[in-house]
């Protein structure tokens, strides 16, 4: 079914059915935005009850006088087989079905009542994405399943069986400077599931970078054979939920998929070239380092660092996820040391900067070398926030002066550049500064290792023969 549901994304009306003042008109908030004509539906609200500037209310979809192309349907489920025939009815094409109360309940009256609404829809001639779902967030046409995210579109899609996981990403992602073409969740995934939704985003040209979060999936030979192609054609970033005996326990209850066996789905997702991520913070981070970064060339990676015991550490951990840190070439080490002072730095990769971040000049220096020597492959700095500002009060260093320069390095570079800001009790100053350099297109990330395991991802991309995001 992944063909033919393209019509989801680009509705011209749409009604939202269930409207009501007991969930604060939550979905009819979530689209003032829209771009298409829009309805409230409630069989106990008509007229000019106005929630937003111009929305009219009726008690029946078939009283709206204009066509509708699209049904965010929130009503009990006594009343979801009436609304559907209606749709039918009105000629509606796709539908959101937030009601839950089916397949997820893994009895046999919640499955039979799921294989119920798939006949009512197929009856209707409708396509729905649920049921037990919050839908879709797609801001190029102003559709959202929350009210204050941004509706600025990006590049990045993302699949989700969790509602609430769609929710935390669409909130993290937005905060972390991720920008989205489409978000959707979509439960059950009685009609349209993760399958289809790969085989159509795969194809869409709007998204460059696909990411999932699967509990199960119904056909996986199918999955498997859909999944393959799309790691062909764009990162695709996997994260399953239900990996030990409890979780998969867990899935049956939240959304009724078969979660199948864990070591099945360990060798298919490799088999099929998709990057394996296990938890949300790896999910952001690998998102934003194939949304900012080029794909490194191989596994030689420059340290730069302003301590000495983070730059032994940082280098170990480098090593443990299987980077080499090289020494630098002749002219790089000839350079770096007429650069760099003689007390307290170290000119070998990695690089203790110690000292010479007194002065940014020579810090900015110093990453134009590491970054420009032939045997380095990607460059991650970090920077350890208190001890930084403690530098600028001390030697009339600002924040936005580290920022530009930061962003200076980033631009026009071929190789991996990640910052590591470091938690410190400057937090507002780091949280701000970060937010900067990401929304700037540097790649910034909290710990060297978070770092690092984003670098690994697109390593193994690269490796597989993957294609850039961008160029």
């Amino acid at each position: 079914m992944g063909e033919g549901i393209e019509g989801i994304f680009d509705p011209e009306s749409l009604a939202v059915i269930g409207a009501s003042k007991s969930r604060d008109y939550y979905f009819l908030r979530c689209h003032e935005n829209f771009k298409g004509r829009i309805y409230a539906v409630n069989q106990n609200v008509e007229g000019k009850q106005e929630v937003i500037k111009g929305v009219k209310f009726y008690k029946s979809l078939l009283d709206i006088p204009e066509r509708i192309d699209y049904a965010i349907i929130e009503v009990p489920k006594e009343r979801i087989f009436a609304v559907l025939e209606n749709c039918g009815k009105k000629g509606v094409r796709y539908a959101t079905v937030f009601t839950s109360g089916f397949g997820e309940l893994g009895t046999s009256e919640g499955l039979k009542a799921e294989e119920e609404l798939v006949k009512a829809a197929h009856d209707a001639g409708i396509k729905i994405i649920g049921p037990n779902c919050m839908g879709i967030y797609h801001p190029a046409k102003g559709m959202s399943f929350r009210f204050d995210l941004s509706m600025d579109a990006g590049e990045v899609s993302f699949i989700s069986q969790s509602g609430g996981h769609a929710l935390d990403f669409a909130i993290l992602g937005n905060m972390y400077g991720i920008r989205f073409d489409k978000v959707i969740s979509y439960g059950n995934g009685a009609m349209i599931d993760s399958t289809d939704l790969i085989e159509y985003l795969m194809r869409d040209t709007s998204t460059k970078i696909l990411a999932a979060y699967i509990e199960g999936v119904r056909d996986g030979r199918r999955f498997l054979k859909v999944l393959k192609e799309a790691t062909q054609i764009k990162p695709v970033i996997i994260w399953k939920g239900g990996i030990t005996g409890a979780g998969i326990s867990a899935v049956a209850s939240h959304t009724g998929a078969l979660a199948g066996d864990t070591r099945i789905w360990d060798i298919a997702l490799k088999q099929a070239g998709a990057i394996r991520v296990y938890n949300m913070e790896e999910l952001i981070d690998t998102t934003i380092a194939f949304l900012k970064s080029p794909l490194p060339k191989g596994r030689r990676v420059a340290v730069i660092s302003i301590s000495g015991g983070h730059a032994v550490v940082m280098t170990d951990t480098a090593s443990t996820y299987g980077f080499e840190i090289p020494p630098f070439g002749d002219q790089t080490k000839k350079n770096l040391s007429k650069l760099m002072p003689a007390i307290g730095t170290n000119i070998k990769n990695p690089i203790d900067g110690a000292e010479s971040w007194k002065n940014l000049e020579t810090v900015k220096e110093t990453i134009r070398l590491a970054k420009e020597d032939d045997k380095i492959d990607s460059v991650l700095v970090e920077i350890s926030t208190h001890y930084m500002l403690y530098l600028m009060t001390r030697n009339e260093i600002t924040i936005e002066s580290l920022y530009r320069m930061l962003v200076e390095l980033k631009g026009g570079s071929r190789k991996p550049f990640f910052v590591i800001l470091t938690p410190s009790n400057y937090e507002n100053e780091r949280r701000e500064l970060g937010r900067k350099l990401l929304e700037s297109g540097v790649p910034v990330f909290p710990s060297f290792e978070r770092a690092v395991k984003a670098l690994k991802s697109l390593l193994y991309y690269k490796e597989r023969g993957g294609i850039p995001v961008h160029g």
